[in-house]
């Protein structure tokens, strides 16, 4: 019940077996159990795709402990080696960091939301001035030419009806112009918001991949993460000597040749093996004889 490695497991197990909110629950305590372990940046990473609460992992709550469980809780932290300050004091300045970027980015995103709605506040209470500005026009009398035409008042019955019927049309038309403004504009704030959610989680991927090295075992190929001058935008490695270091790579290249060319003769790089021939793309056996494998020699000489 206490290691998170365990709940870790079960909480993958649980998310292939399509038992969700029970994966969501093992994610947490796993995390709760150990929040600067190995398996913490999965955890996060995993409940935040599940848009799930991080609990907290520093306000661990001994729940249906029995006195001998939580006494072997206690052996088990005395005889755990102690966490390195250097990595606490690195992991606490990343969480700064990491809060006042999304903060940054934040502001950023709500700034230019505010300043697109603006503009298209000010485009549709423009259309409509605009509208309404022929609409006068329009009842002041229709310019013909240089020529204005009758006033509204001078008109017929039937032609006072045709402008009031035009005015309607225009100002309609004009609703419609600032409305679509308006949709454009709500539209690009989703867009911003919508960065700002991706922005956000890359930072919190950035930040666990750090802590995961950070506390993890060293490996073989003699380069670690240290916590001295390591932040979220800084890594500083160093180099170590690994027990079991990785083998050396050493670049050679092969140029295939007939091996009864004058070339391959007493040369002591040059070396014969035996290709199968015939064999289909299952791996089947020869399509021309049925049973045998048909080979054919190929001479490879190594040029470093």
């Amino acid at each position: 019940p206490q290691n998170a490695l365990a709940h870790y497991y079960l909480a993958s197990s649980l998310v292939h077996l399509k038992r969700h909110k029970e994966a969501i629950a093992a994610y947490q305590r796993s995390y709760q159990l150990d929040p600067y372990g190995i398996v913490s940046g999965f955890c996060r990473r995993a409940l935040l795709a599940y848009h799930a609460p991080i609990p907290d992992g520093d306000a661990q709550r001994e729940t249906r402990e029995t006195a001998v469980e939580r006494d072997a809780t206690a052996d088990a932290e005395k005889s755990a080696p102690s966490v390195d300050p250097l990595i606490g004091q690195t992991h606490k300045k990343m969480k700064q960091q990491l809060e006042e970027e999304k903060a940054r980015r934040k502001a950023y995103s709500d700034s230019m939301s505010a300043n697109v709605l603006k503009t298209a506040e000010d485009k549709g209470r423009k259309i409509k001035e605009q509208a309404e500005e022929e609409i006068r026009e329009l009842y002041a009398g229709p310019w013909l030419g240089r020529v204005r035409g009758m006033p509204y008042e001078l008109l017929t019955p039937t032609q006072q009806a045709a402008v009031r019927q035009r005015a309607d049309e225009i100002r309609r038309e004009a609703n419609e112009k600032a409305e679509m403004e308006k949709q454009i504009a709500l539209e690009r704030t989703g867009h911003y918001k919508q960065w700002f959610s991706d922005r956000q989680q890359e930072l919190e991927k950035a930040a666990d991949d750090l802590e995961t090295q950070l506390h993890g075992l060293p490996g073989r190929s003699g380069i670690s993460l240290s916590p001295v001058g390591t932040g979220l935008y800084v890594r500083n490695y160093t180099t170590f000597s690994p027990k079991n270091p990785l083998p050396d790579a050493h670049g050679s290249f092969v140029r295939l040749t007939d091996q009864n060319s004058a070339e391959t003769h007493n040369d002591p790089k040059v070396g014969s093996f035996t290709v199968p021939q015939g064999q289909d793309q299952a791996g089947g056996k020869s399509a021309e004889n049925g049973s045998a494998w048909r080979k054919r020699e190929v001479t490879g000489k190594v040029l470093n």
